[in-house]
């Protein structure tokens, strides 16, 4: 008996430091969909309407909030980024714009350049601590249900989960969103 507790003993030492390294020392990182709403409702009075942004035709203006998170144990600085976090938007849905929401730490640096003709959002960091965020909104031409890709090549982290949260807030006659009232004062007077 005391042979196979000491034996038990032996091989929780020899385990347990090993195990608590792996998880101490964990980079990951998320991106979460927080939401994920059609900004026109389907009403058939928006079918006479044009709507543009910068010239360009909007059929189905969607928001897409969506948050950059280091889940993980361990900083990832600059000097671990082989190639940055790129946000691909299914190609369905083109973007029109990147606004910033939040960001933790408030003096975190971040850039997020747009890519146009590729359909994608580029994420540039200096330093995401663990706990640390960026939090968009992304502005579509379109809605999915196909989830963005997001890539990187940053040392420690073998992938970027997509956690989706988002329940499409489906419109309805009883509660008719701004952009509807405001078009049918337009239209009816």
């Amino acid at each position: 008996k005391n042979i196979a507790i000491s034996i038990i003993l032996t091989i929780a030492t020899i385990t347990l430091p090993t195990i608590y390294e792996d998880y101490s020392h964990r980079s990951e990182l998320e991106f979460r969909i927080e939401s994920s709403n059609s900004l026109f409702p389907a009403d058939p009075l928006l079918m006479d309407f044009l709507i543009t942004y910068q010239g360009r035709p909007i059929k189905n203006l969607t928001r897409m909030d969506c948050t950059f998170f280091n889940s993980g144990n361990t900083p990832i600085a600059s000097n671990d980024i082989i190639e940055e976090p790129i946000i691909n938007i299914p190609k369905k849905c083109g973007i029109i714009a990147v606004v910033p929401l939040n960001k933790y730490p408030e003096n975190l640096y971040v850039e997020y350049p747009l890519n146009l003709s590729r359909n994608e959002i580029k994420l540039n960091f200096k330093l995401l601590n663990p706990g640390d965020y960026i939090k968009l909104a992304i502005y579509l031409n379109g809605s999915s249900t196909e989830l963005p890709n997001v890539v990187a090549r940053i040392k420690g982290v073998k992938e970027i989960s997509v956690v989706n949260f988002a329940v499409e807030d489906k419109q309805t006659d009883k509660n008719p969103n701004i952009i509807s009232k405001i078009l049918l004062i337009l239209k009816y007077g």
